[in-house]
């Protein structure tokens, strides 16, 4: 049976009761933080990478007239820039 308690104490206190810990314990400790916190980065990265997944998916799209109007403005500025630079 485990029991659940939540208290409220100053870091210090509470830095002051880690540092007290056995070796062993610390070490304990330190591995449930670090797995705490790798899991907290995968949570994050994989809502990020969904919403970049809804971004590509449901984001703006050009018509083929304005994709070949952006074809010819390219085509427009690379001929300005050779000519202005030549």
């Amino acid at each position: 049976m485990y029991v659940e308690l939540k208290l409220n104490m100053p870091f210090d206190q509470l830095s002051s009761i880690v540092l007290g810990l056995p070796a062993t314990e610390k070490n304990k400790l330190k591995e449930l933080l670090l797995k705490e916190s790798e899991n907290k980065n995968i949570e994050r990265v994989a809502v990020e990478t969904e919403n970049f997944r809804k971004l590509l998916l449901h984001g703006p799209i050009m018509t083929k007239t304005q994709y070949e109007d952006y074809q010819q403005l390219r085509k427009n500025f690379k001929q300005w820039t050779e000519r202005l630079f030549a």
